[in-house]
């Protein structure tokens, strides 16, 4: 075994290299054959018998294809150990790389191709160079002051003044001289975004001219499509397109170069990397690569070969090559007849087979073909004949994902788990079959050399043994199963004497034992604690993983089936990170709010609250017993307490059994814990019947839960009242466990769980526990006041039918039905409006019936009740189950509403249609206690299936987000100057959440929680640590800093104040009583108290004047004082709730509290303990813990009540919109603006106002239209068409909207254009018939008069107008002359002042008019009648023979010239429009036109909240609400649209409305999310001044390319890299992988010195 072989030899040093950067670069042609070992020619890749041909695509020279042992023919190696060589294909003729065609393209844009010159003058070449060049060495600034020079230059004439950008220029060119160090390392994801925004900003200029600015001939316009350049030829004969073949293309790239080759080689950085001449060839290919058949190996399928799928590529270039070659030689003999007879009968064929009729046509297909074969090797759309690159790297089963990202690995195991509550929390419960498999490298040393030799002797198939021994030059030696001599043997061997001289090491692979670490793991994994590592417990006879109860909610697993992860770590790194972070222990919260994940649950809660109640003793060797359960692993004596009861017998209370666990527990040397808290279980629950009076006199309690068992009291360890259920020990914050956790840390609090949870088990096994039909029976009392209340619920449908259709409570039934059926056809607001009224009628009578049947009216009590038990208690269940059990199941909902009708108007088919009943409409008033009746059961599984299918569909949404958001985030990690930065080091936070605190660690800095950590302040820091922080450091400049700041702050106020106080003003307040006038103030002049202070502050010394002025607020402590290097700083807000702490605290004898200086050095130490450590990774964190969550919120149903249907996004949706896709259209786009405070009659006003906001369209004040149809034959046959358009009086709709009957009759005139292009389309559309007068008719009318003529849309237009908006929402489409009609209305008021109401439009108006007095108006509505009554008739009917001329085909148009109530417009329609369906038409028509609208917003509402009147529109249209400043509070104005409030008020202002409405979705689910991680996202979106979408649109800016990839569309992000020669540092997260290097955050943000060197 010490034979020293040559084994090692054979395998050739495979150097591996740590990385420091990857860059992407290009291959010219000689380098490909450089590359290459082999030029490929034979498209046939293997013969008749299988073998690879010579010249062939799976040449030997390639690597070996087949078998394992084939050698390669260039490197000799075996398979294994052959890397794969490339070889390479030449093409006859010259294709484009098709990596580059879009910047050829963009190339020709902007040149022009006669005299090849880039269309920019020297001057603007030399400054993008420049601005280029600048960013390159990290002069950001100084290249954005560049940008206002290029202005200057695009507009300055010769004669001004030349030379002041020259300034600026030079000033530029001398920084470019001076090396800076720090910028060159530097690189942020600015510059490249800067970059672009420079490049885009020339080219965008260039693009619009027509003429070349050098030869002045015209550009030629070349455009693209399907990888093909090609410009329309409009010379004088021909008409046609002309495709540019790549011959002409590098032909004219290097014309284009040699004129400008430096200014391209700084616009496209890889030509600066590329050793051809010209520069631009790098564009055009001669030779293709072809890939070593390791990265395409062929399958064998029964014995017989199939090629790769890509490798059909290769074959097609080489086939099209052929072709080509044999055309070539046609085209270049002289006599092209001769050549063609002359060809063997091979290139015969081929030359054959192309089409085209002549050698040169045959020449441009073949052309074509090659090059469209190459483009496939990038990117091959269709699968089936092969896959290009774009294929191969991106989605999800891409080599990005698949193989790099994540990888298969070794050492894991997979199995069902189930539940094990005898183990400890942080164990696992491994099988033997599995503890056999997973083996451990030990190096053999004397100190464990004879444990492992009785493994090794066990041999692989006894367990504890071992596999295999690895000796020193990398020999591996399986140890035999079979035979005890051999292993014997090798045992003895393990470390000899003379082995133990010299260097050599061995490794024995020892199987898992008792101890180990493992990672376990669940999918899908979600959040950190999704991955814990456990402490390995070997059980023999097992077949699953055992895992402990309490970790089900860290790992959402339950037991019907899930299957878990085990990883068994291999190296002492890897396993010390697993015990001392990843392990359950210290894992105990959750980093989403910091809160518990582990906690007992089930039937450990029924036990626990069995075992702590009044009452329950135990004699000594049950307590004894008990005790010893619990503590069965404690080492040393365990302390007992004496017995509760010493005579008759001696008995120990089940609290006492507690306090010794709890005592036994915490570490020695420490003092106990003390404790004041609540239980789950309220006193009410233990009461029976009222309490008496006190007899013997005093205070009855405040607190009804004072010496109740409701109240938890521990002292010293001892619990004294109060019974323990799942608040003390559930995942629940600031219970005992969690207290435990923060005193004594992670090792102590785990014990204590898995302590409780063995005593619980024992205990309950003991007792027993049951559920039973006794537990839901109702008392017979109850059942009676039950069914009273049934009889009457049963007749509630009526009256709230009635309520709902506002009609009276007696009408008779059918008419009720009728109503309803119609209202529900007609109206779409009807339904919520009549599910509301069952509801809010039901919900009573819901509660009424709980309140009998619930609690008081069940047969047993608490805490007899069992089910009571578990659900008061929180084991299991809710109220709700009880009810469902015992009461009645209540109302079905469906997506929020109750469930829908059928067409025929039935619920169910065993309902009457329109059935009034609340039982029709899925109310349940049975019980499953009694039984429920088929139709109930039906609406009972309907809502089940709901939940199901929201499950299903809401997991792929989420998993999506939190996939963009960790891709996104997975560079932000906590610096060492405690700052955050992205992997490329740019700053993102200046401290963590603000505050640099981390969540994990401040969950008790909180006011709440300062007395708990008072009383315990001794086990919270110790003394020593104190005075060690102490040691050296003054206070005293920390004091005094504060000091300063608490007595500015104590003058002034608060330093957020927004009013600033100039020093005059200040002087005025003072000085103004001294000053004693002569005379008193007229109203003609300035009053003359100012003339005199003027004076006065004139006169004064600069000196005096510097007292008024308002001295600046100190800074704050933090900012002078990092709190890390100096002990004593912390933030004021902290600070101030310290110091209110020890304000307001009693003195009281009972409570240990701490001197008020040592409690602050304390809460001081407990804020140091609390920082964010550096290399923290926080950005995964924040995408954690907000993807974690929104797979918990189901889906959007949820319909606000009181709000009137104001429909707000919830849910997923509203996280996709802000975070993915940073939408600047909202679907539900909102302002909340608050009035201002005590106006006089505010109210009215703000009605005013309401209306005003409200839109109007026609559709809203039409009462009806009724269309009366008849042929007439005279002149033509047509079809004539009465339309009576009736009106709603103005008295029904005043209170809504703003508008006038006069007004309504004027829009009539702009609504019928608008009307018959709906009406077109609909004819169109539907049945295919078209107005055939409408073309002369236009052309007509757009001769004698323009005005008119913009009112039909010409049917050109019209369709452009559709594709462009194919794929934009329904909003955006309608009103295909909505921007005109504002300008014509305009014009229209020119010309004729009519009758209106003052504020249709109010755009007119100025802000101080906006809203008119009341009285005002009066006169105005007036006047508007009197113009009315004396209405000259001749103007009307101007107005009506307009309408008629502007239509075609109308013949008569009238309205109501007295009370405006309706229209009448008579048209003539082709015969064919029997066929149209005129209603669908003139409806949509109706909705669609607005007369009067605020623009953007749809309606708005007014409520009351918290004594503050609110206006809330629906849309947002922020400006135009700044005009009524006077009664609206602008100051205050809140909106959900980020990109709005950005706009308006500012980023920071929006970076605060990101954190505010990614909470208000997650509140409406009433998940927590700490506010830190919600501002760091916010932060990183709006990172760079804008608010980016956490998409690909938001990864474009990021530094490492690698990272781009592997998130999306990885091809374009390749294509970018290669293009700007990018170099990928490998610093984020991503890249890290890929290159399998540690991330370099957490442990991996520092690397360790070996002491040796140090010296």
């Amino acid at each position: 075994m010490g034979l020293n072989t040559t084994f090692s030899s054979t395998v050739p040093e495979l150097a591996s290299f740590d990385l420091d950067s990857v860059q992407f670069l290009m291959f010219s042609d000689e380098d490909i054959k450089k590359l290459s070992v082999l030029k490929i020619t034979n498209p046939i890749s293997f013969d008749s018998l299988g073998n690879a041909t010579k010249g062939g695509l799976y040449d030997a020279a390639l690597g070996p294809v087949r078998d394992r042992n084939d050698f390669c023919g260039t490197c000799s190696n075996t398979m294994l150990h052959c890397t794969g060589h490339f070889g390479h294909i030449e093409l006859p003729l010259v294709v484009v790389n098709p990596l580059f065609i879009k910047t050829i393209y963009i190339l020709f844009r902007i040149s022009c191709l006669k005299c090849f010159k880039i269309q920019m003058d020297d001057k603007m070449k030399s400054i993008l160079k420049l601005q280029l060049e600048l960013i390159e060495a990290g002069h950001v600034t100084a290249a954005l002051d560049l940008e206002n020079v290029v202005g200057d230059v695009k507009s300055y004439n010769s004669e001004t003044s030349p030379d002041k950008p020259n300034k600026l220029i030079r000033r530029c060119q001398k920084l470019l001289k001076t090396k800076d160090p720090i910028n060159k390392t530097f690189q942020s994801k600015n510059s490249d975004k800067l970059r672009t925004k420079v490049i885009n900003n020339f080219f965008k200029a260039i693009n619009i001219t027509k003429t070349c600015m050098y030869c002045r001939n015209k550009l030629i316009k070349v455009t693209t499509s399907d990888n093909k350049i090609m410009y329309n030829m409009t010379s004088d004969d021909t008409k046609g397109i002309k495709i540019l073949m790549p011959d002409e293309i590098k032909r004219y790239c290097s014309a284009i170069t040699q004129n400008d080759e430096d200014l391209l080689s700084y616009c496209i950085p890889v030509l600066k990397n590329s050793n051809c001449k010209p520069s631009s060839d790098i564009f055009f290919m001669h030779s293709v690569p072809v890939l070593p058949p390791s990265v395409r190996p062929c399958n064998v399928l029964r014995g017989e070969l199939l090629e790769h799928p890509q490798t059909n590529i290769y074959k097609s270039i080489l086939n099209s090559s052929f072709k080509a070659r044999a055309i070539l030689q046609v085209l270049s003999s002289s006599d092209q007849q001769k050549a063609i007879d002359g060809l063997e009968t091979n290139p015969r064929q081929a030359y054959e087979s192309v089409m085209g009729k002549s050698p040169p046509e045959k020449l441009h297909t073949i052309w074509q073909d090659l090059q469209k074969q190459v483009n496939y090797l990038l990117s091959c759309e269709d699968q089936t004949i092969s896959q290009g690159l774009k294929q191969i790297i991106e989605k999800k089963t891409g080599v990005i994902r698949m193989n790099m990202m994540g990888k298969r690995v070794n050492f894991a195991a997979r199995s069902v788990i189930t539940p094990d509550p005898n183990v400890d929390i942080d164990e696992i419960g491994i099988p033997a079959a599995f503890a056999t498999k997973l083996t451990y490298p030990v190096p053999v040393t004397e100190w464990n050399v004879d444990e492992l030799r009785k493994m090794v002797i066990n041999g692989p198939n006894k367990h504890p043994g071992a596999e295999k021994i690895e000796i020193k030059n990398g020999r591996v030696i399986r140890i035999p199963p079979d035979s005890i001599e051999k292993r014997k043997s090798l045992a003895k061997r393990l470390l000899t004497p003379d082995e133990y001289k010299t260097a050599g090491l061995k490794i024995v692979h020892r199987h898992l034992v008792n101890g180990d670490a493992l990672i376990l793991n669940r999918q899908p994994s979600l959040h950190k604690p999704s991955m814990m590592a456990h402490r390995a417990r070997i059980l023999k006879g097992e077949k699953t993983l055992r895992l402990h109860y309490a970790n089900c909610k860290s790992y959402n697993a339950d037991f019907d089936g899930d299957e878990m992860n085990a990883h068994f770590p291999q190296n002492e790194i890897a396993r010390s990170e697993a015990y001392n972070i990843m392990s359950v222990i210290h894992q105990y919260l959750v980093p989403k709010d910091g809160t518990p994940l582990s906690g007992l649950i089930q039937d450990h809660v029924i036990s626990g609250v069995k075992m702590s109640i009044r009452g329950a003793f135990f004699t000594k060797a049950d307590y004894q017993q008990l005790v010893f359960q619990a503590l069965s692993k404690h080492k040393g004596e365990i302390k007992l307490l004496p017995p509760t009861i010493l005579k008759p017998v001696m008995l120990w209370s089940g609290k006492q059994i507690l306090s010794t666990i709890i005592i036994n527990i915490i570490p020695k040397g420490k003092p106990y814990i003390t404790l004041t808290g609540k239980a789950k279980i309220s006193a009410k629950a233990w009461q029976k019947e009222n309490p008496r009076p006190w007899n013997a006199g005093g205070t009855p309690f405040n607190d009804s839960n004072t010496m109740s068992e409701a109240e938890v009291i521990i002292r010293k360890g001892e619990l004294l009242s109060g019974v323990l259920d799942k608040t003390h020990y559930g995942a629940t914050p600031y219970g005992l466990v969690h207290c435990m956790y923060e005193l004594y840390g992670g090792v102590y609090s785990s014990a204590l769980l898995s302590a409780f949870s063995k005593v619980f088990t024992f205990y309950l096994q003991w007792l027993g526990f049951t559920l039973g039909v006794r537990d839901i029976l109702v008392t017979d009392e109850a059942n009676k006041k039950r069914d009273e209340l049934i009889c009457l619920v049963r007749q509630i449908g009526r009256v709230a039918a009635a309520k709902a259709t506002d009609l009276p409570v007696d009408v008779d039934e059918d008419t009720l039905k009728e109503t309803i059926g119609e209202m529900l056809t007609k109206d779409p607001k009807f339904r919520p409006n009549l599910d509301r009224q069952y509801k809010s009628a039901l919900d009573s009578y819901t509660n009424k019936i709980n309140t009998v049947c619930l609690t008081e009216g069940l047969l047993e009590k608490f805490p007899y009740n069992n089910l009571q038990l578990m659900v008061q208690s929180g084991a299991k269940g809710s109220t709700v189950n009880t009810m469902q059990i015992s009461c009645l199941l209540g109302q079905i909902e469906l997506e929020g509403k109750r469930p829908p009708l059928m067409i025929s108007g039935r619920s169910l088919p065993s309902f009457l249609p329109y059935d009034l009943s609340p039982r029709a409409g899925g109310f349940i008033d049975g019980r499953f206690m009694t039984g429920i009746q088929p139709q109930e059961f039906f609406f009972h599984c309907m809502a089940g299936r709901e939940g199901l299918i929201d499950t299903a569909v809401k997991t792929s949404r989420s998993g999506y987000l939190q996939r963009c958001l960790i891709k996104h985030l997975e560079g932000l990690a906590v610096s060492y100057d405690y700052t955050v930065r992205d992997s490329d080091g740019s700053v993102i936070q200046v401290a963590y959440g603000e505050d640099g605190l981390d969540v994990l660690k401040c969950q008790f800095l909180k006011k709440d929680q300062f007395e708990f950590l008072d009383i315990n302040s001794n086990a919270v820091v110790s003394k020593s640590t104190i005075n060690k922080l102490k040691e050296g450091e003054s206070t005293k400049d920390i004091v005094k800093s504060q000091k300063s700041l608490k007595k500015w702050k104590k003058k002034h106020g608060d330093p957020f104040e927004k009013v600033r106080i100039s020093p005059f003003t200040q002087f005025s307040i003072l000085a103004r009583k001294d000053i004693v006038l002569d005379e008193k103030p007229t109203d003609e002049t300035r009053d003359p108290f100012y003339w005199e202070l003027e004076k006065k502050w004139r006169s004064m010394s600069e000196e005096e004047k510097q007292e008024y002025e308002r001295k600046k607020c100190p800074d704050p402590v933090i900012s002078q004082y990092s709190p890390q290097y100096k002990f004593g700083v912390i933030n004021e807000q902290l600070d101030g709730l310290i110091q209110n702490y020890l304000k307001n605290r009693q003195e009281t004898d009972n409570k240990e509290t701490t001197g008020k200086d040592k409690f602050v050095d304390i809460m001081n130490a407990k804020y140091l303990a609390s920082m964010a450590a550096p290399g923290e990774p926080v950005g995964l964190l924040a995408a954690q813990s907000i993807g974690e969550p929104s797979t918990q919120m189901t889906l959007n149903t949820f319909h606000f009540a009181g709000r009137g249907d104001m429909n707000v996004t919830l849910g997923i949706p509203r996280l996709r919109e802000i975070l993915m896709t940073a939408s600047a259209k909202l679907k539900t786009p909102n302002m909340d603006i608050p009035f201002r405070q005590n106006l006089p009659n505010l109210n009215k006003k703000a009605e005013r106002l309401r209306q005003k906001l409200n839109r109007v369209t026609v559709a809203d004040v039409l009462e009806k239209i009724d269309v009366e149809c008849e042929i007439v034959t005279n002149p033509e046959r047509q079809l004539k068409t009465i339309l009576r358009f009736t009106f709603l009086p103005h008295s029904q709709y005043k209170t809504q909207y703003a508008v006038k009957p006069p007004q309504i009759i004027k829009h009539m005139k702009k609504f019928f254009p608008e009307m018959f292009i709906i009406i077109r389309k609909q004819a169109k559309a539907t049945c295919g018939v078209v107005w055939v007068t409408e073309k002369e008719k236009k052309r007509r009318k757009a001769n004698d008069d323009d005005e008119e003529g913009e009112d039909i849309v010409p049917e050109e237009k019209e369709t452009i107008g559709k594709d462009m908006n194919d794929d934009s929402s329904d909003e955006e489409g309608p009103n295909d002359d909505d921007d005109n009609t504002e300008v014509r209305i305009r014009s229209k008021r020119a010309e004729e002042q009519e009758y209106e109401d003052p504020e249709s439009e109010e755009e007119e108006k100025s802000d101080d008019e906006a809203i008119p007095d009341e009285n005002q108006t009066i006169l105005i509505d007036d006047e508007a009648l009197e113009v009315s009554q004396n209405e000259v008739n001749p103007d009307d009917s101007r107005v009506m023979s307009e309408v008629i001329g502007s239509i075609q085909n109308a013949t008569n148009y009238t309205y109501d010239t007295k009370s405006h109530m309706w229209c009448e417009l008579t048209v003539l329609f082709p015969i064919s429009f029997l066929r149209v369906d005129l209603s669908q038409a003139l409806r949509e028509a109706a909705t669609k036109s607005v007369i009067h609208e605020v623009k953007n917003i749809k309606r708005a509402i007014t409520n009351k909240e918290k004594d503050v009147l609110y206006l809330k529109t629906e849309g947002i249209n922020i400006l135009q609400m700044f005009k009524y400043n006077n009664i609206l509070d602008i100051n205050k104005l809140y909106s959900n649209d980020i990109h709005a409030i950005a706009n308006t008020y500012g980023i920071e202002a929006a970076n605060k409305v990101i954190i505010k409405e990614i909470q208000n979705v997650f509140n409406v689910y009433g998940i927590t999310v700490d506010p830190r991680h919600l501002s760091l996202v916010a932060d990183y979106m709006t990172y760079n001044g804008i608010f980016e979408p956490m998409s690909r649109k938001g990864m474009e800016s990021s530094t490492s390319p690698l990272q781009q990839m592997s998130f999306e569309s990885s091809l374009i992000f390749l294509k970018e890299a290669v293009l700007n020669s990018k170099t990928d540092n490998i610093r984020s997260a991503s890249s890290c992988l890929m290159m399998g290097q540690l991330c370099k955050s957490g442990t991996g943000a520092f690397s360790l010195q070996h002491s040796a060197f140090v010296n």
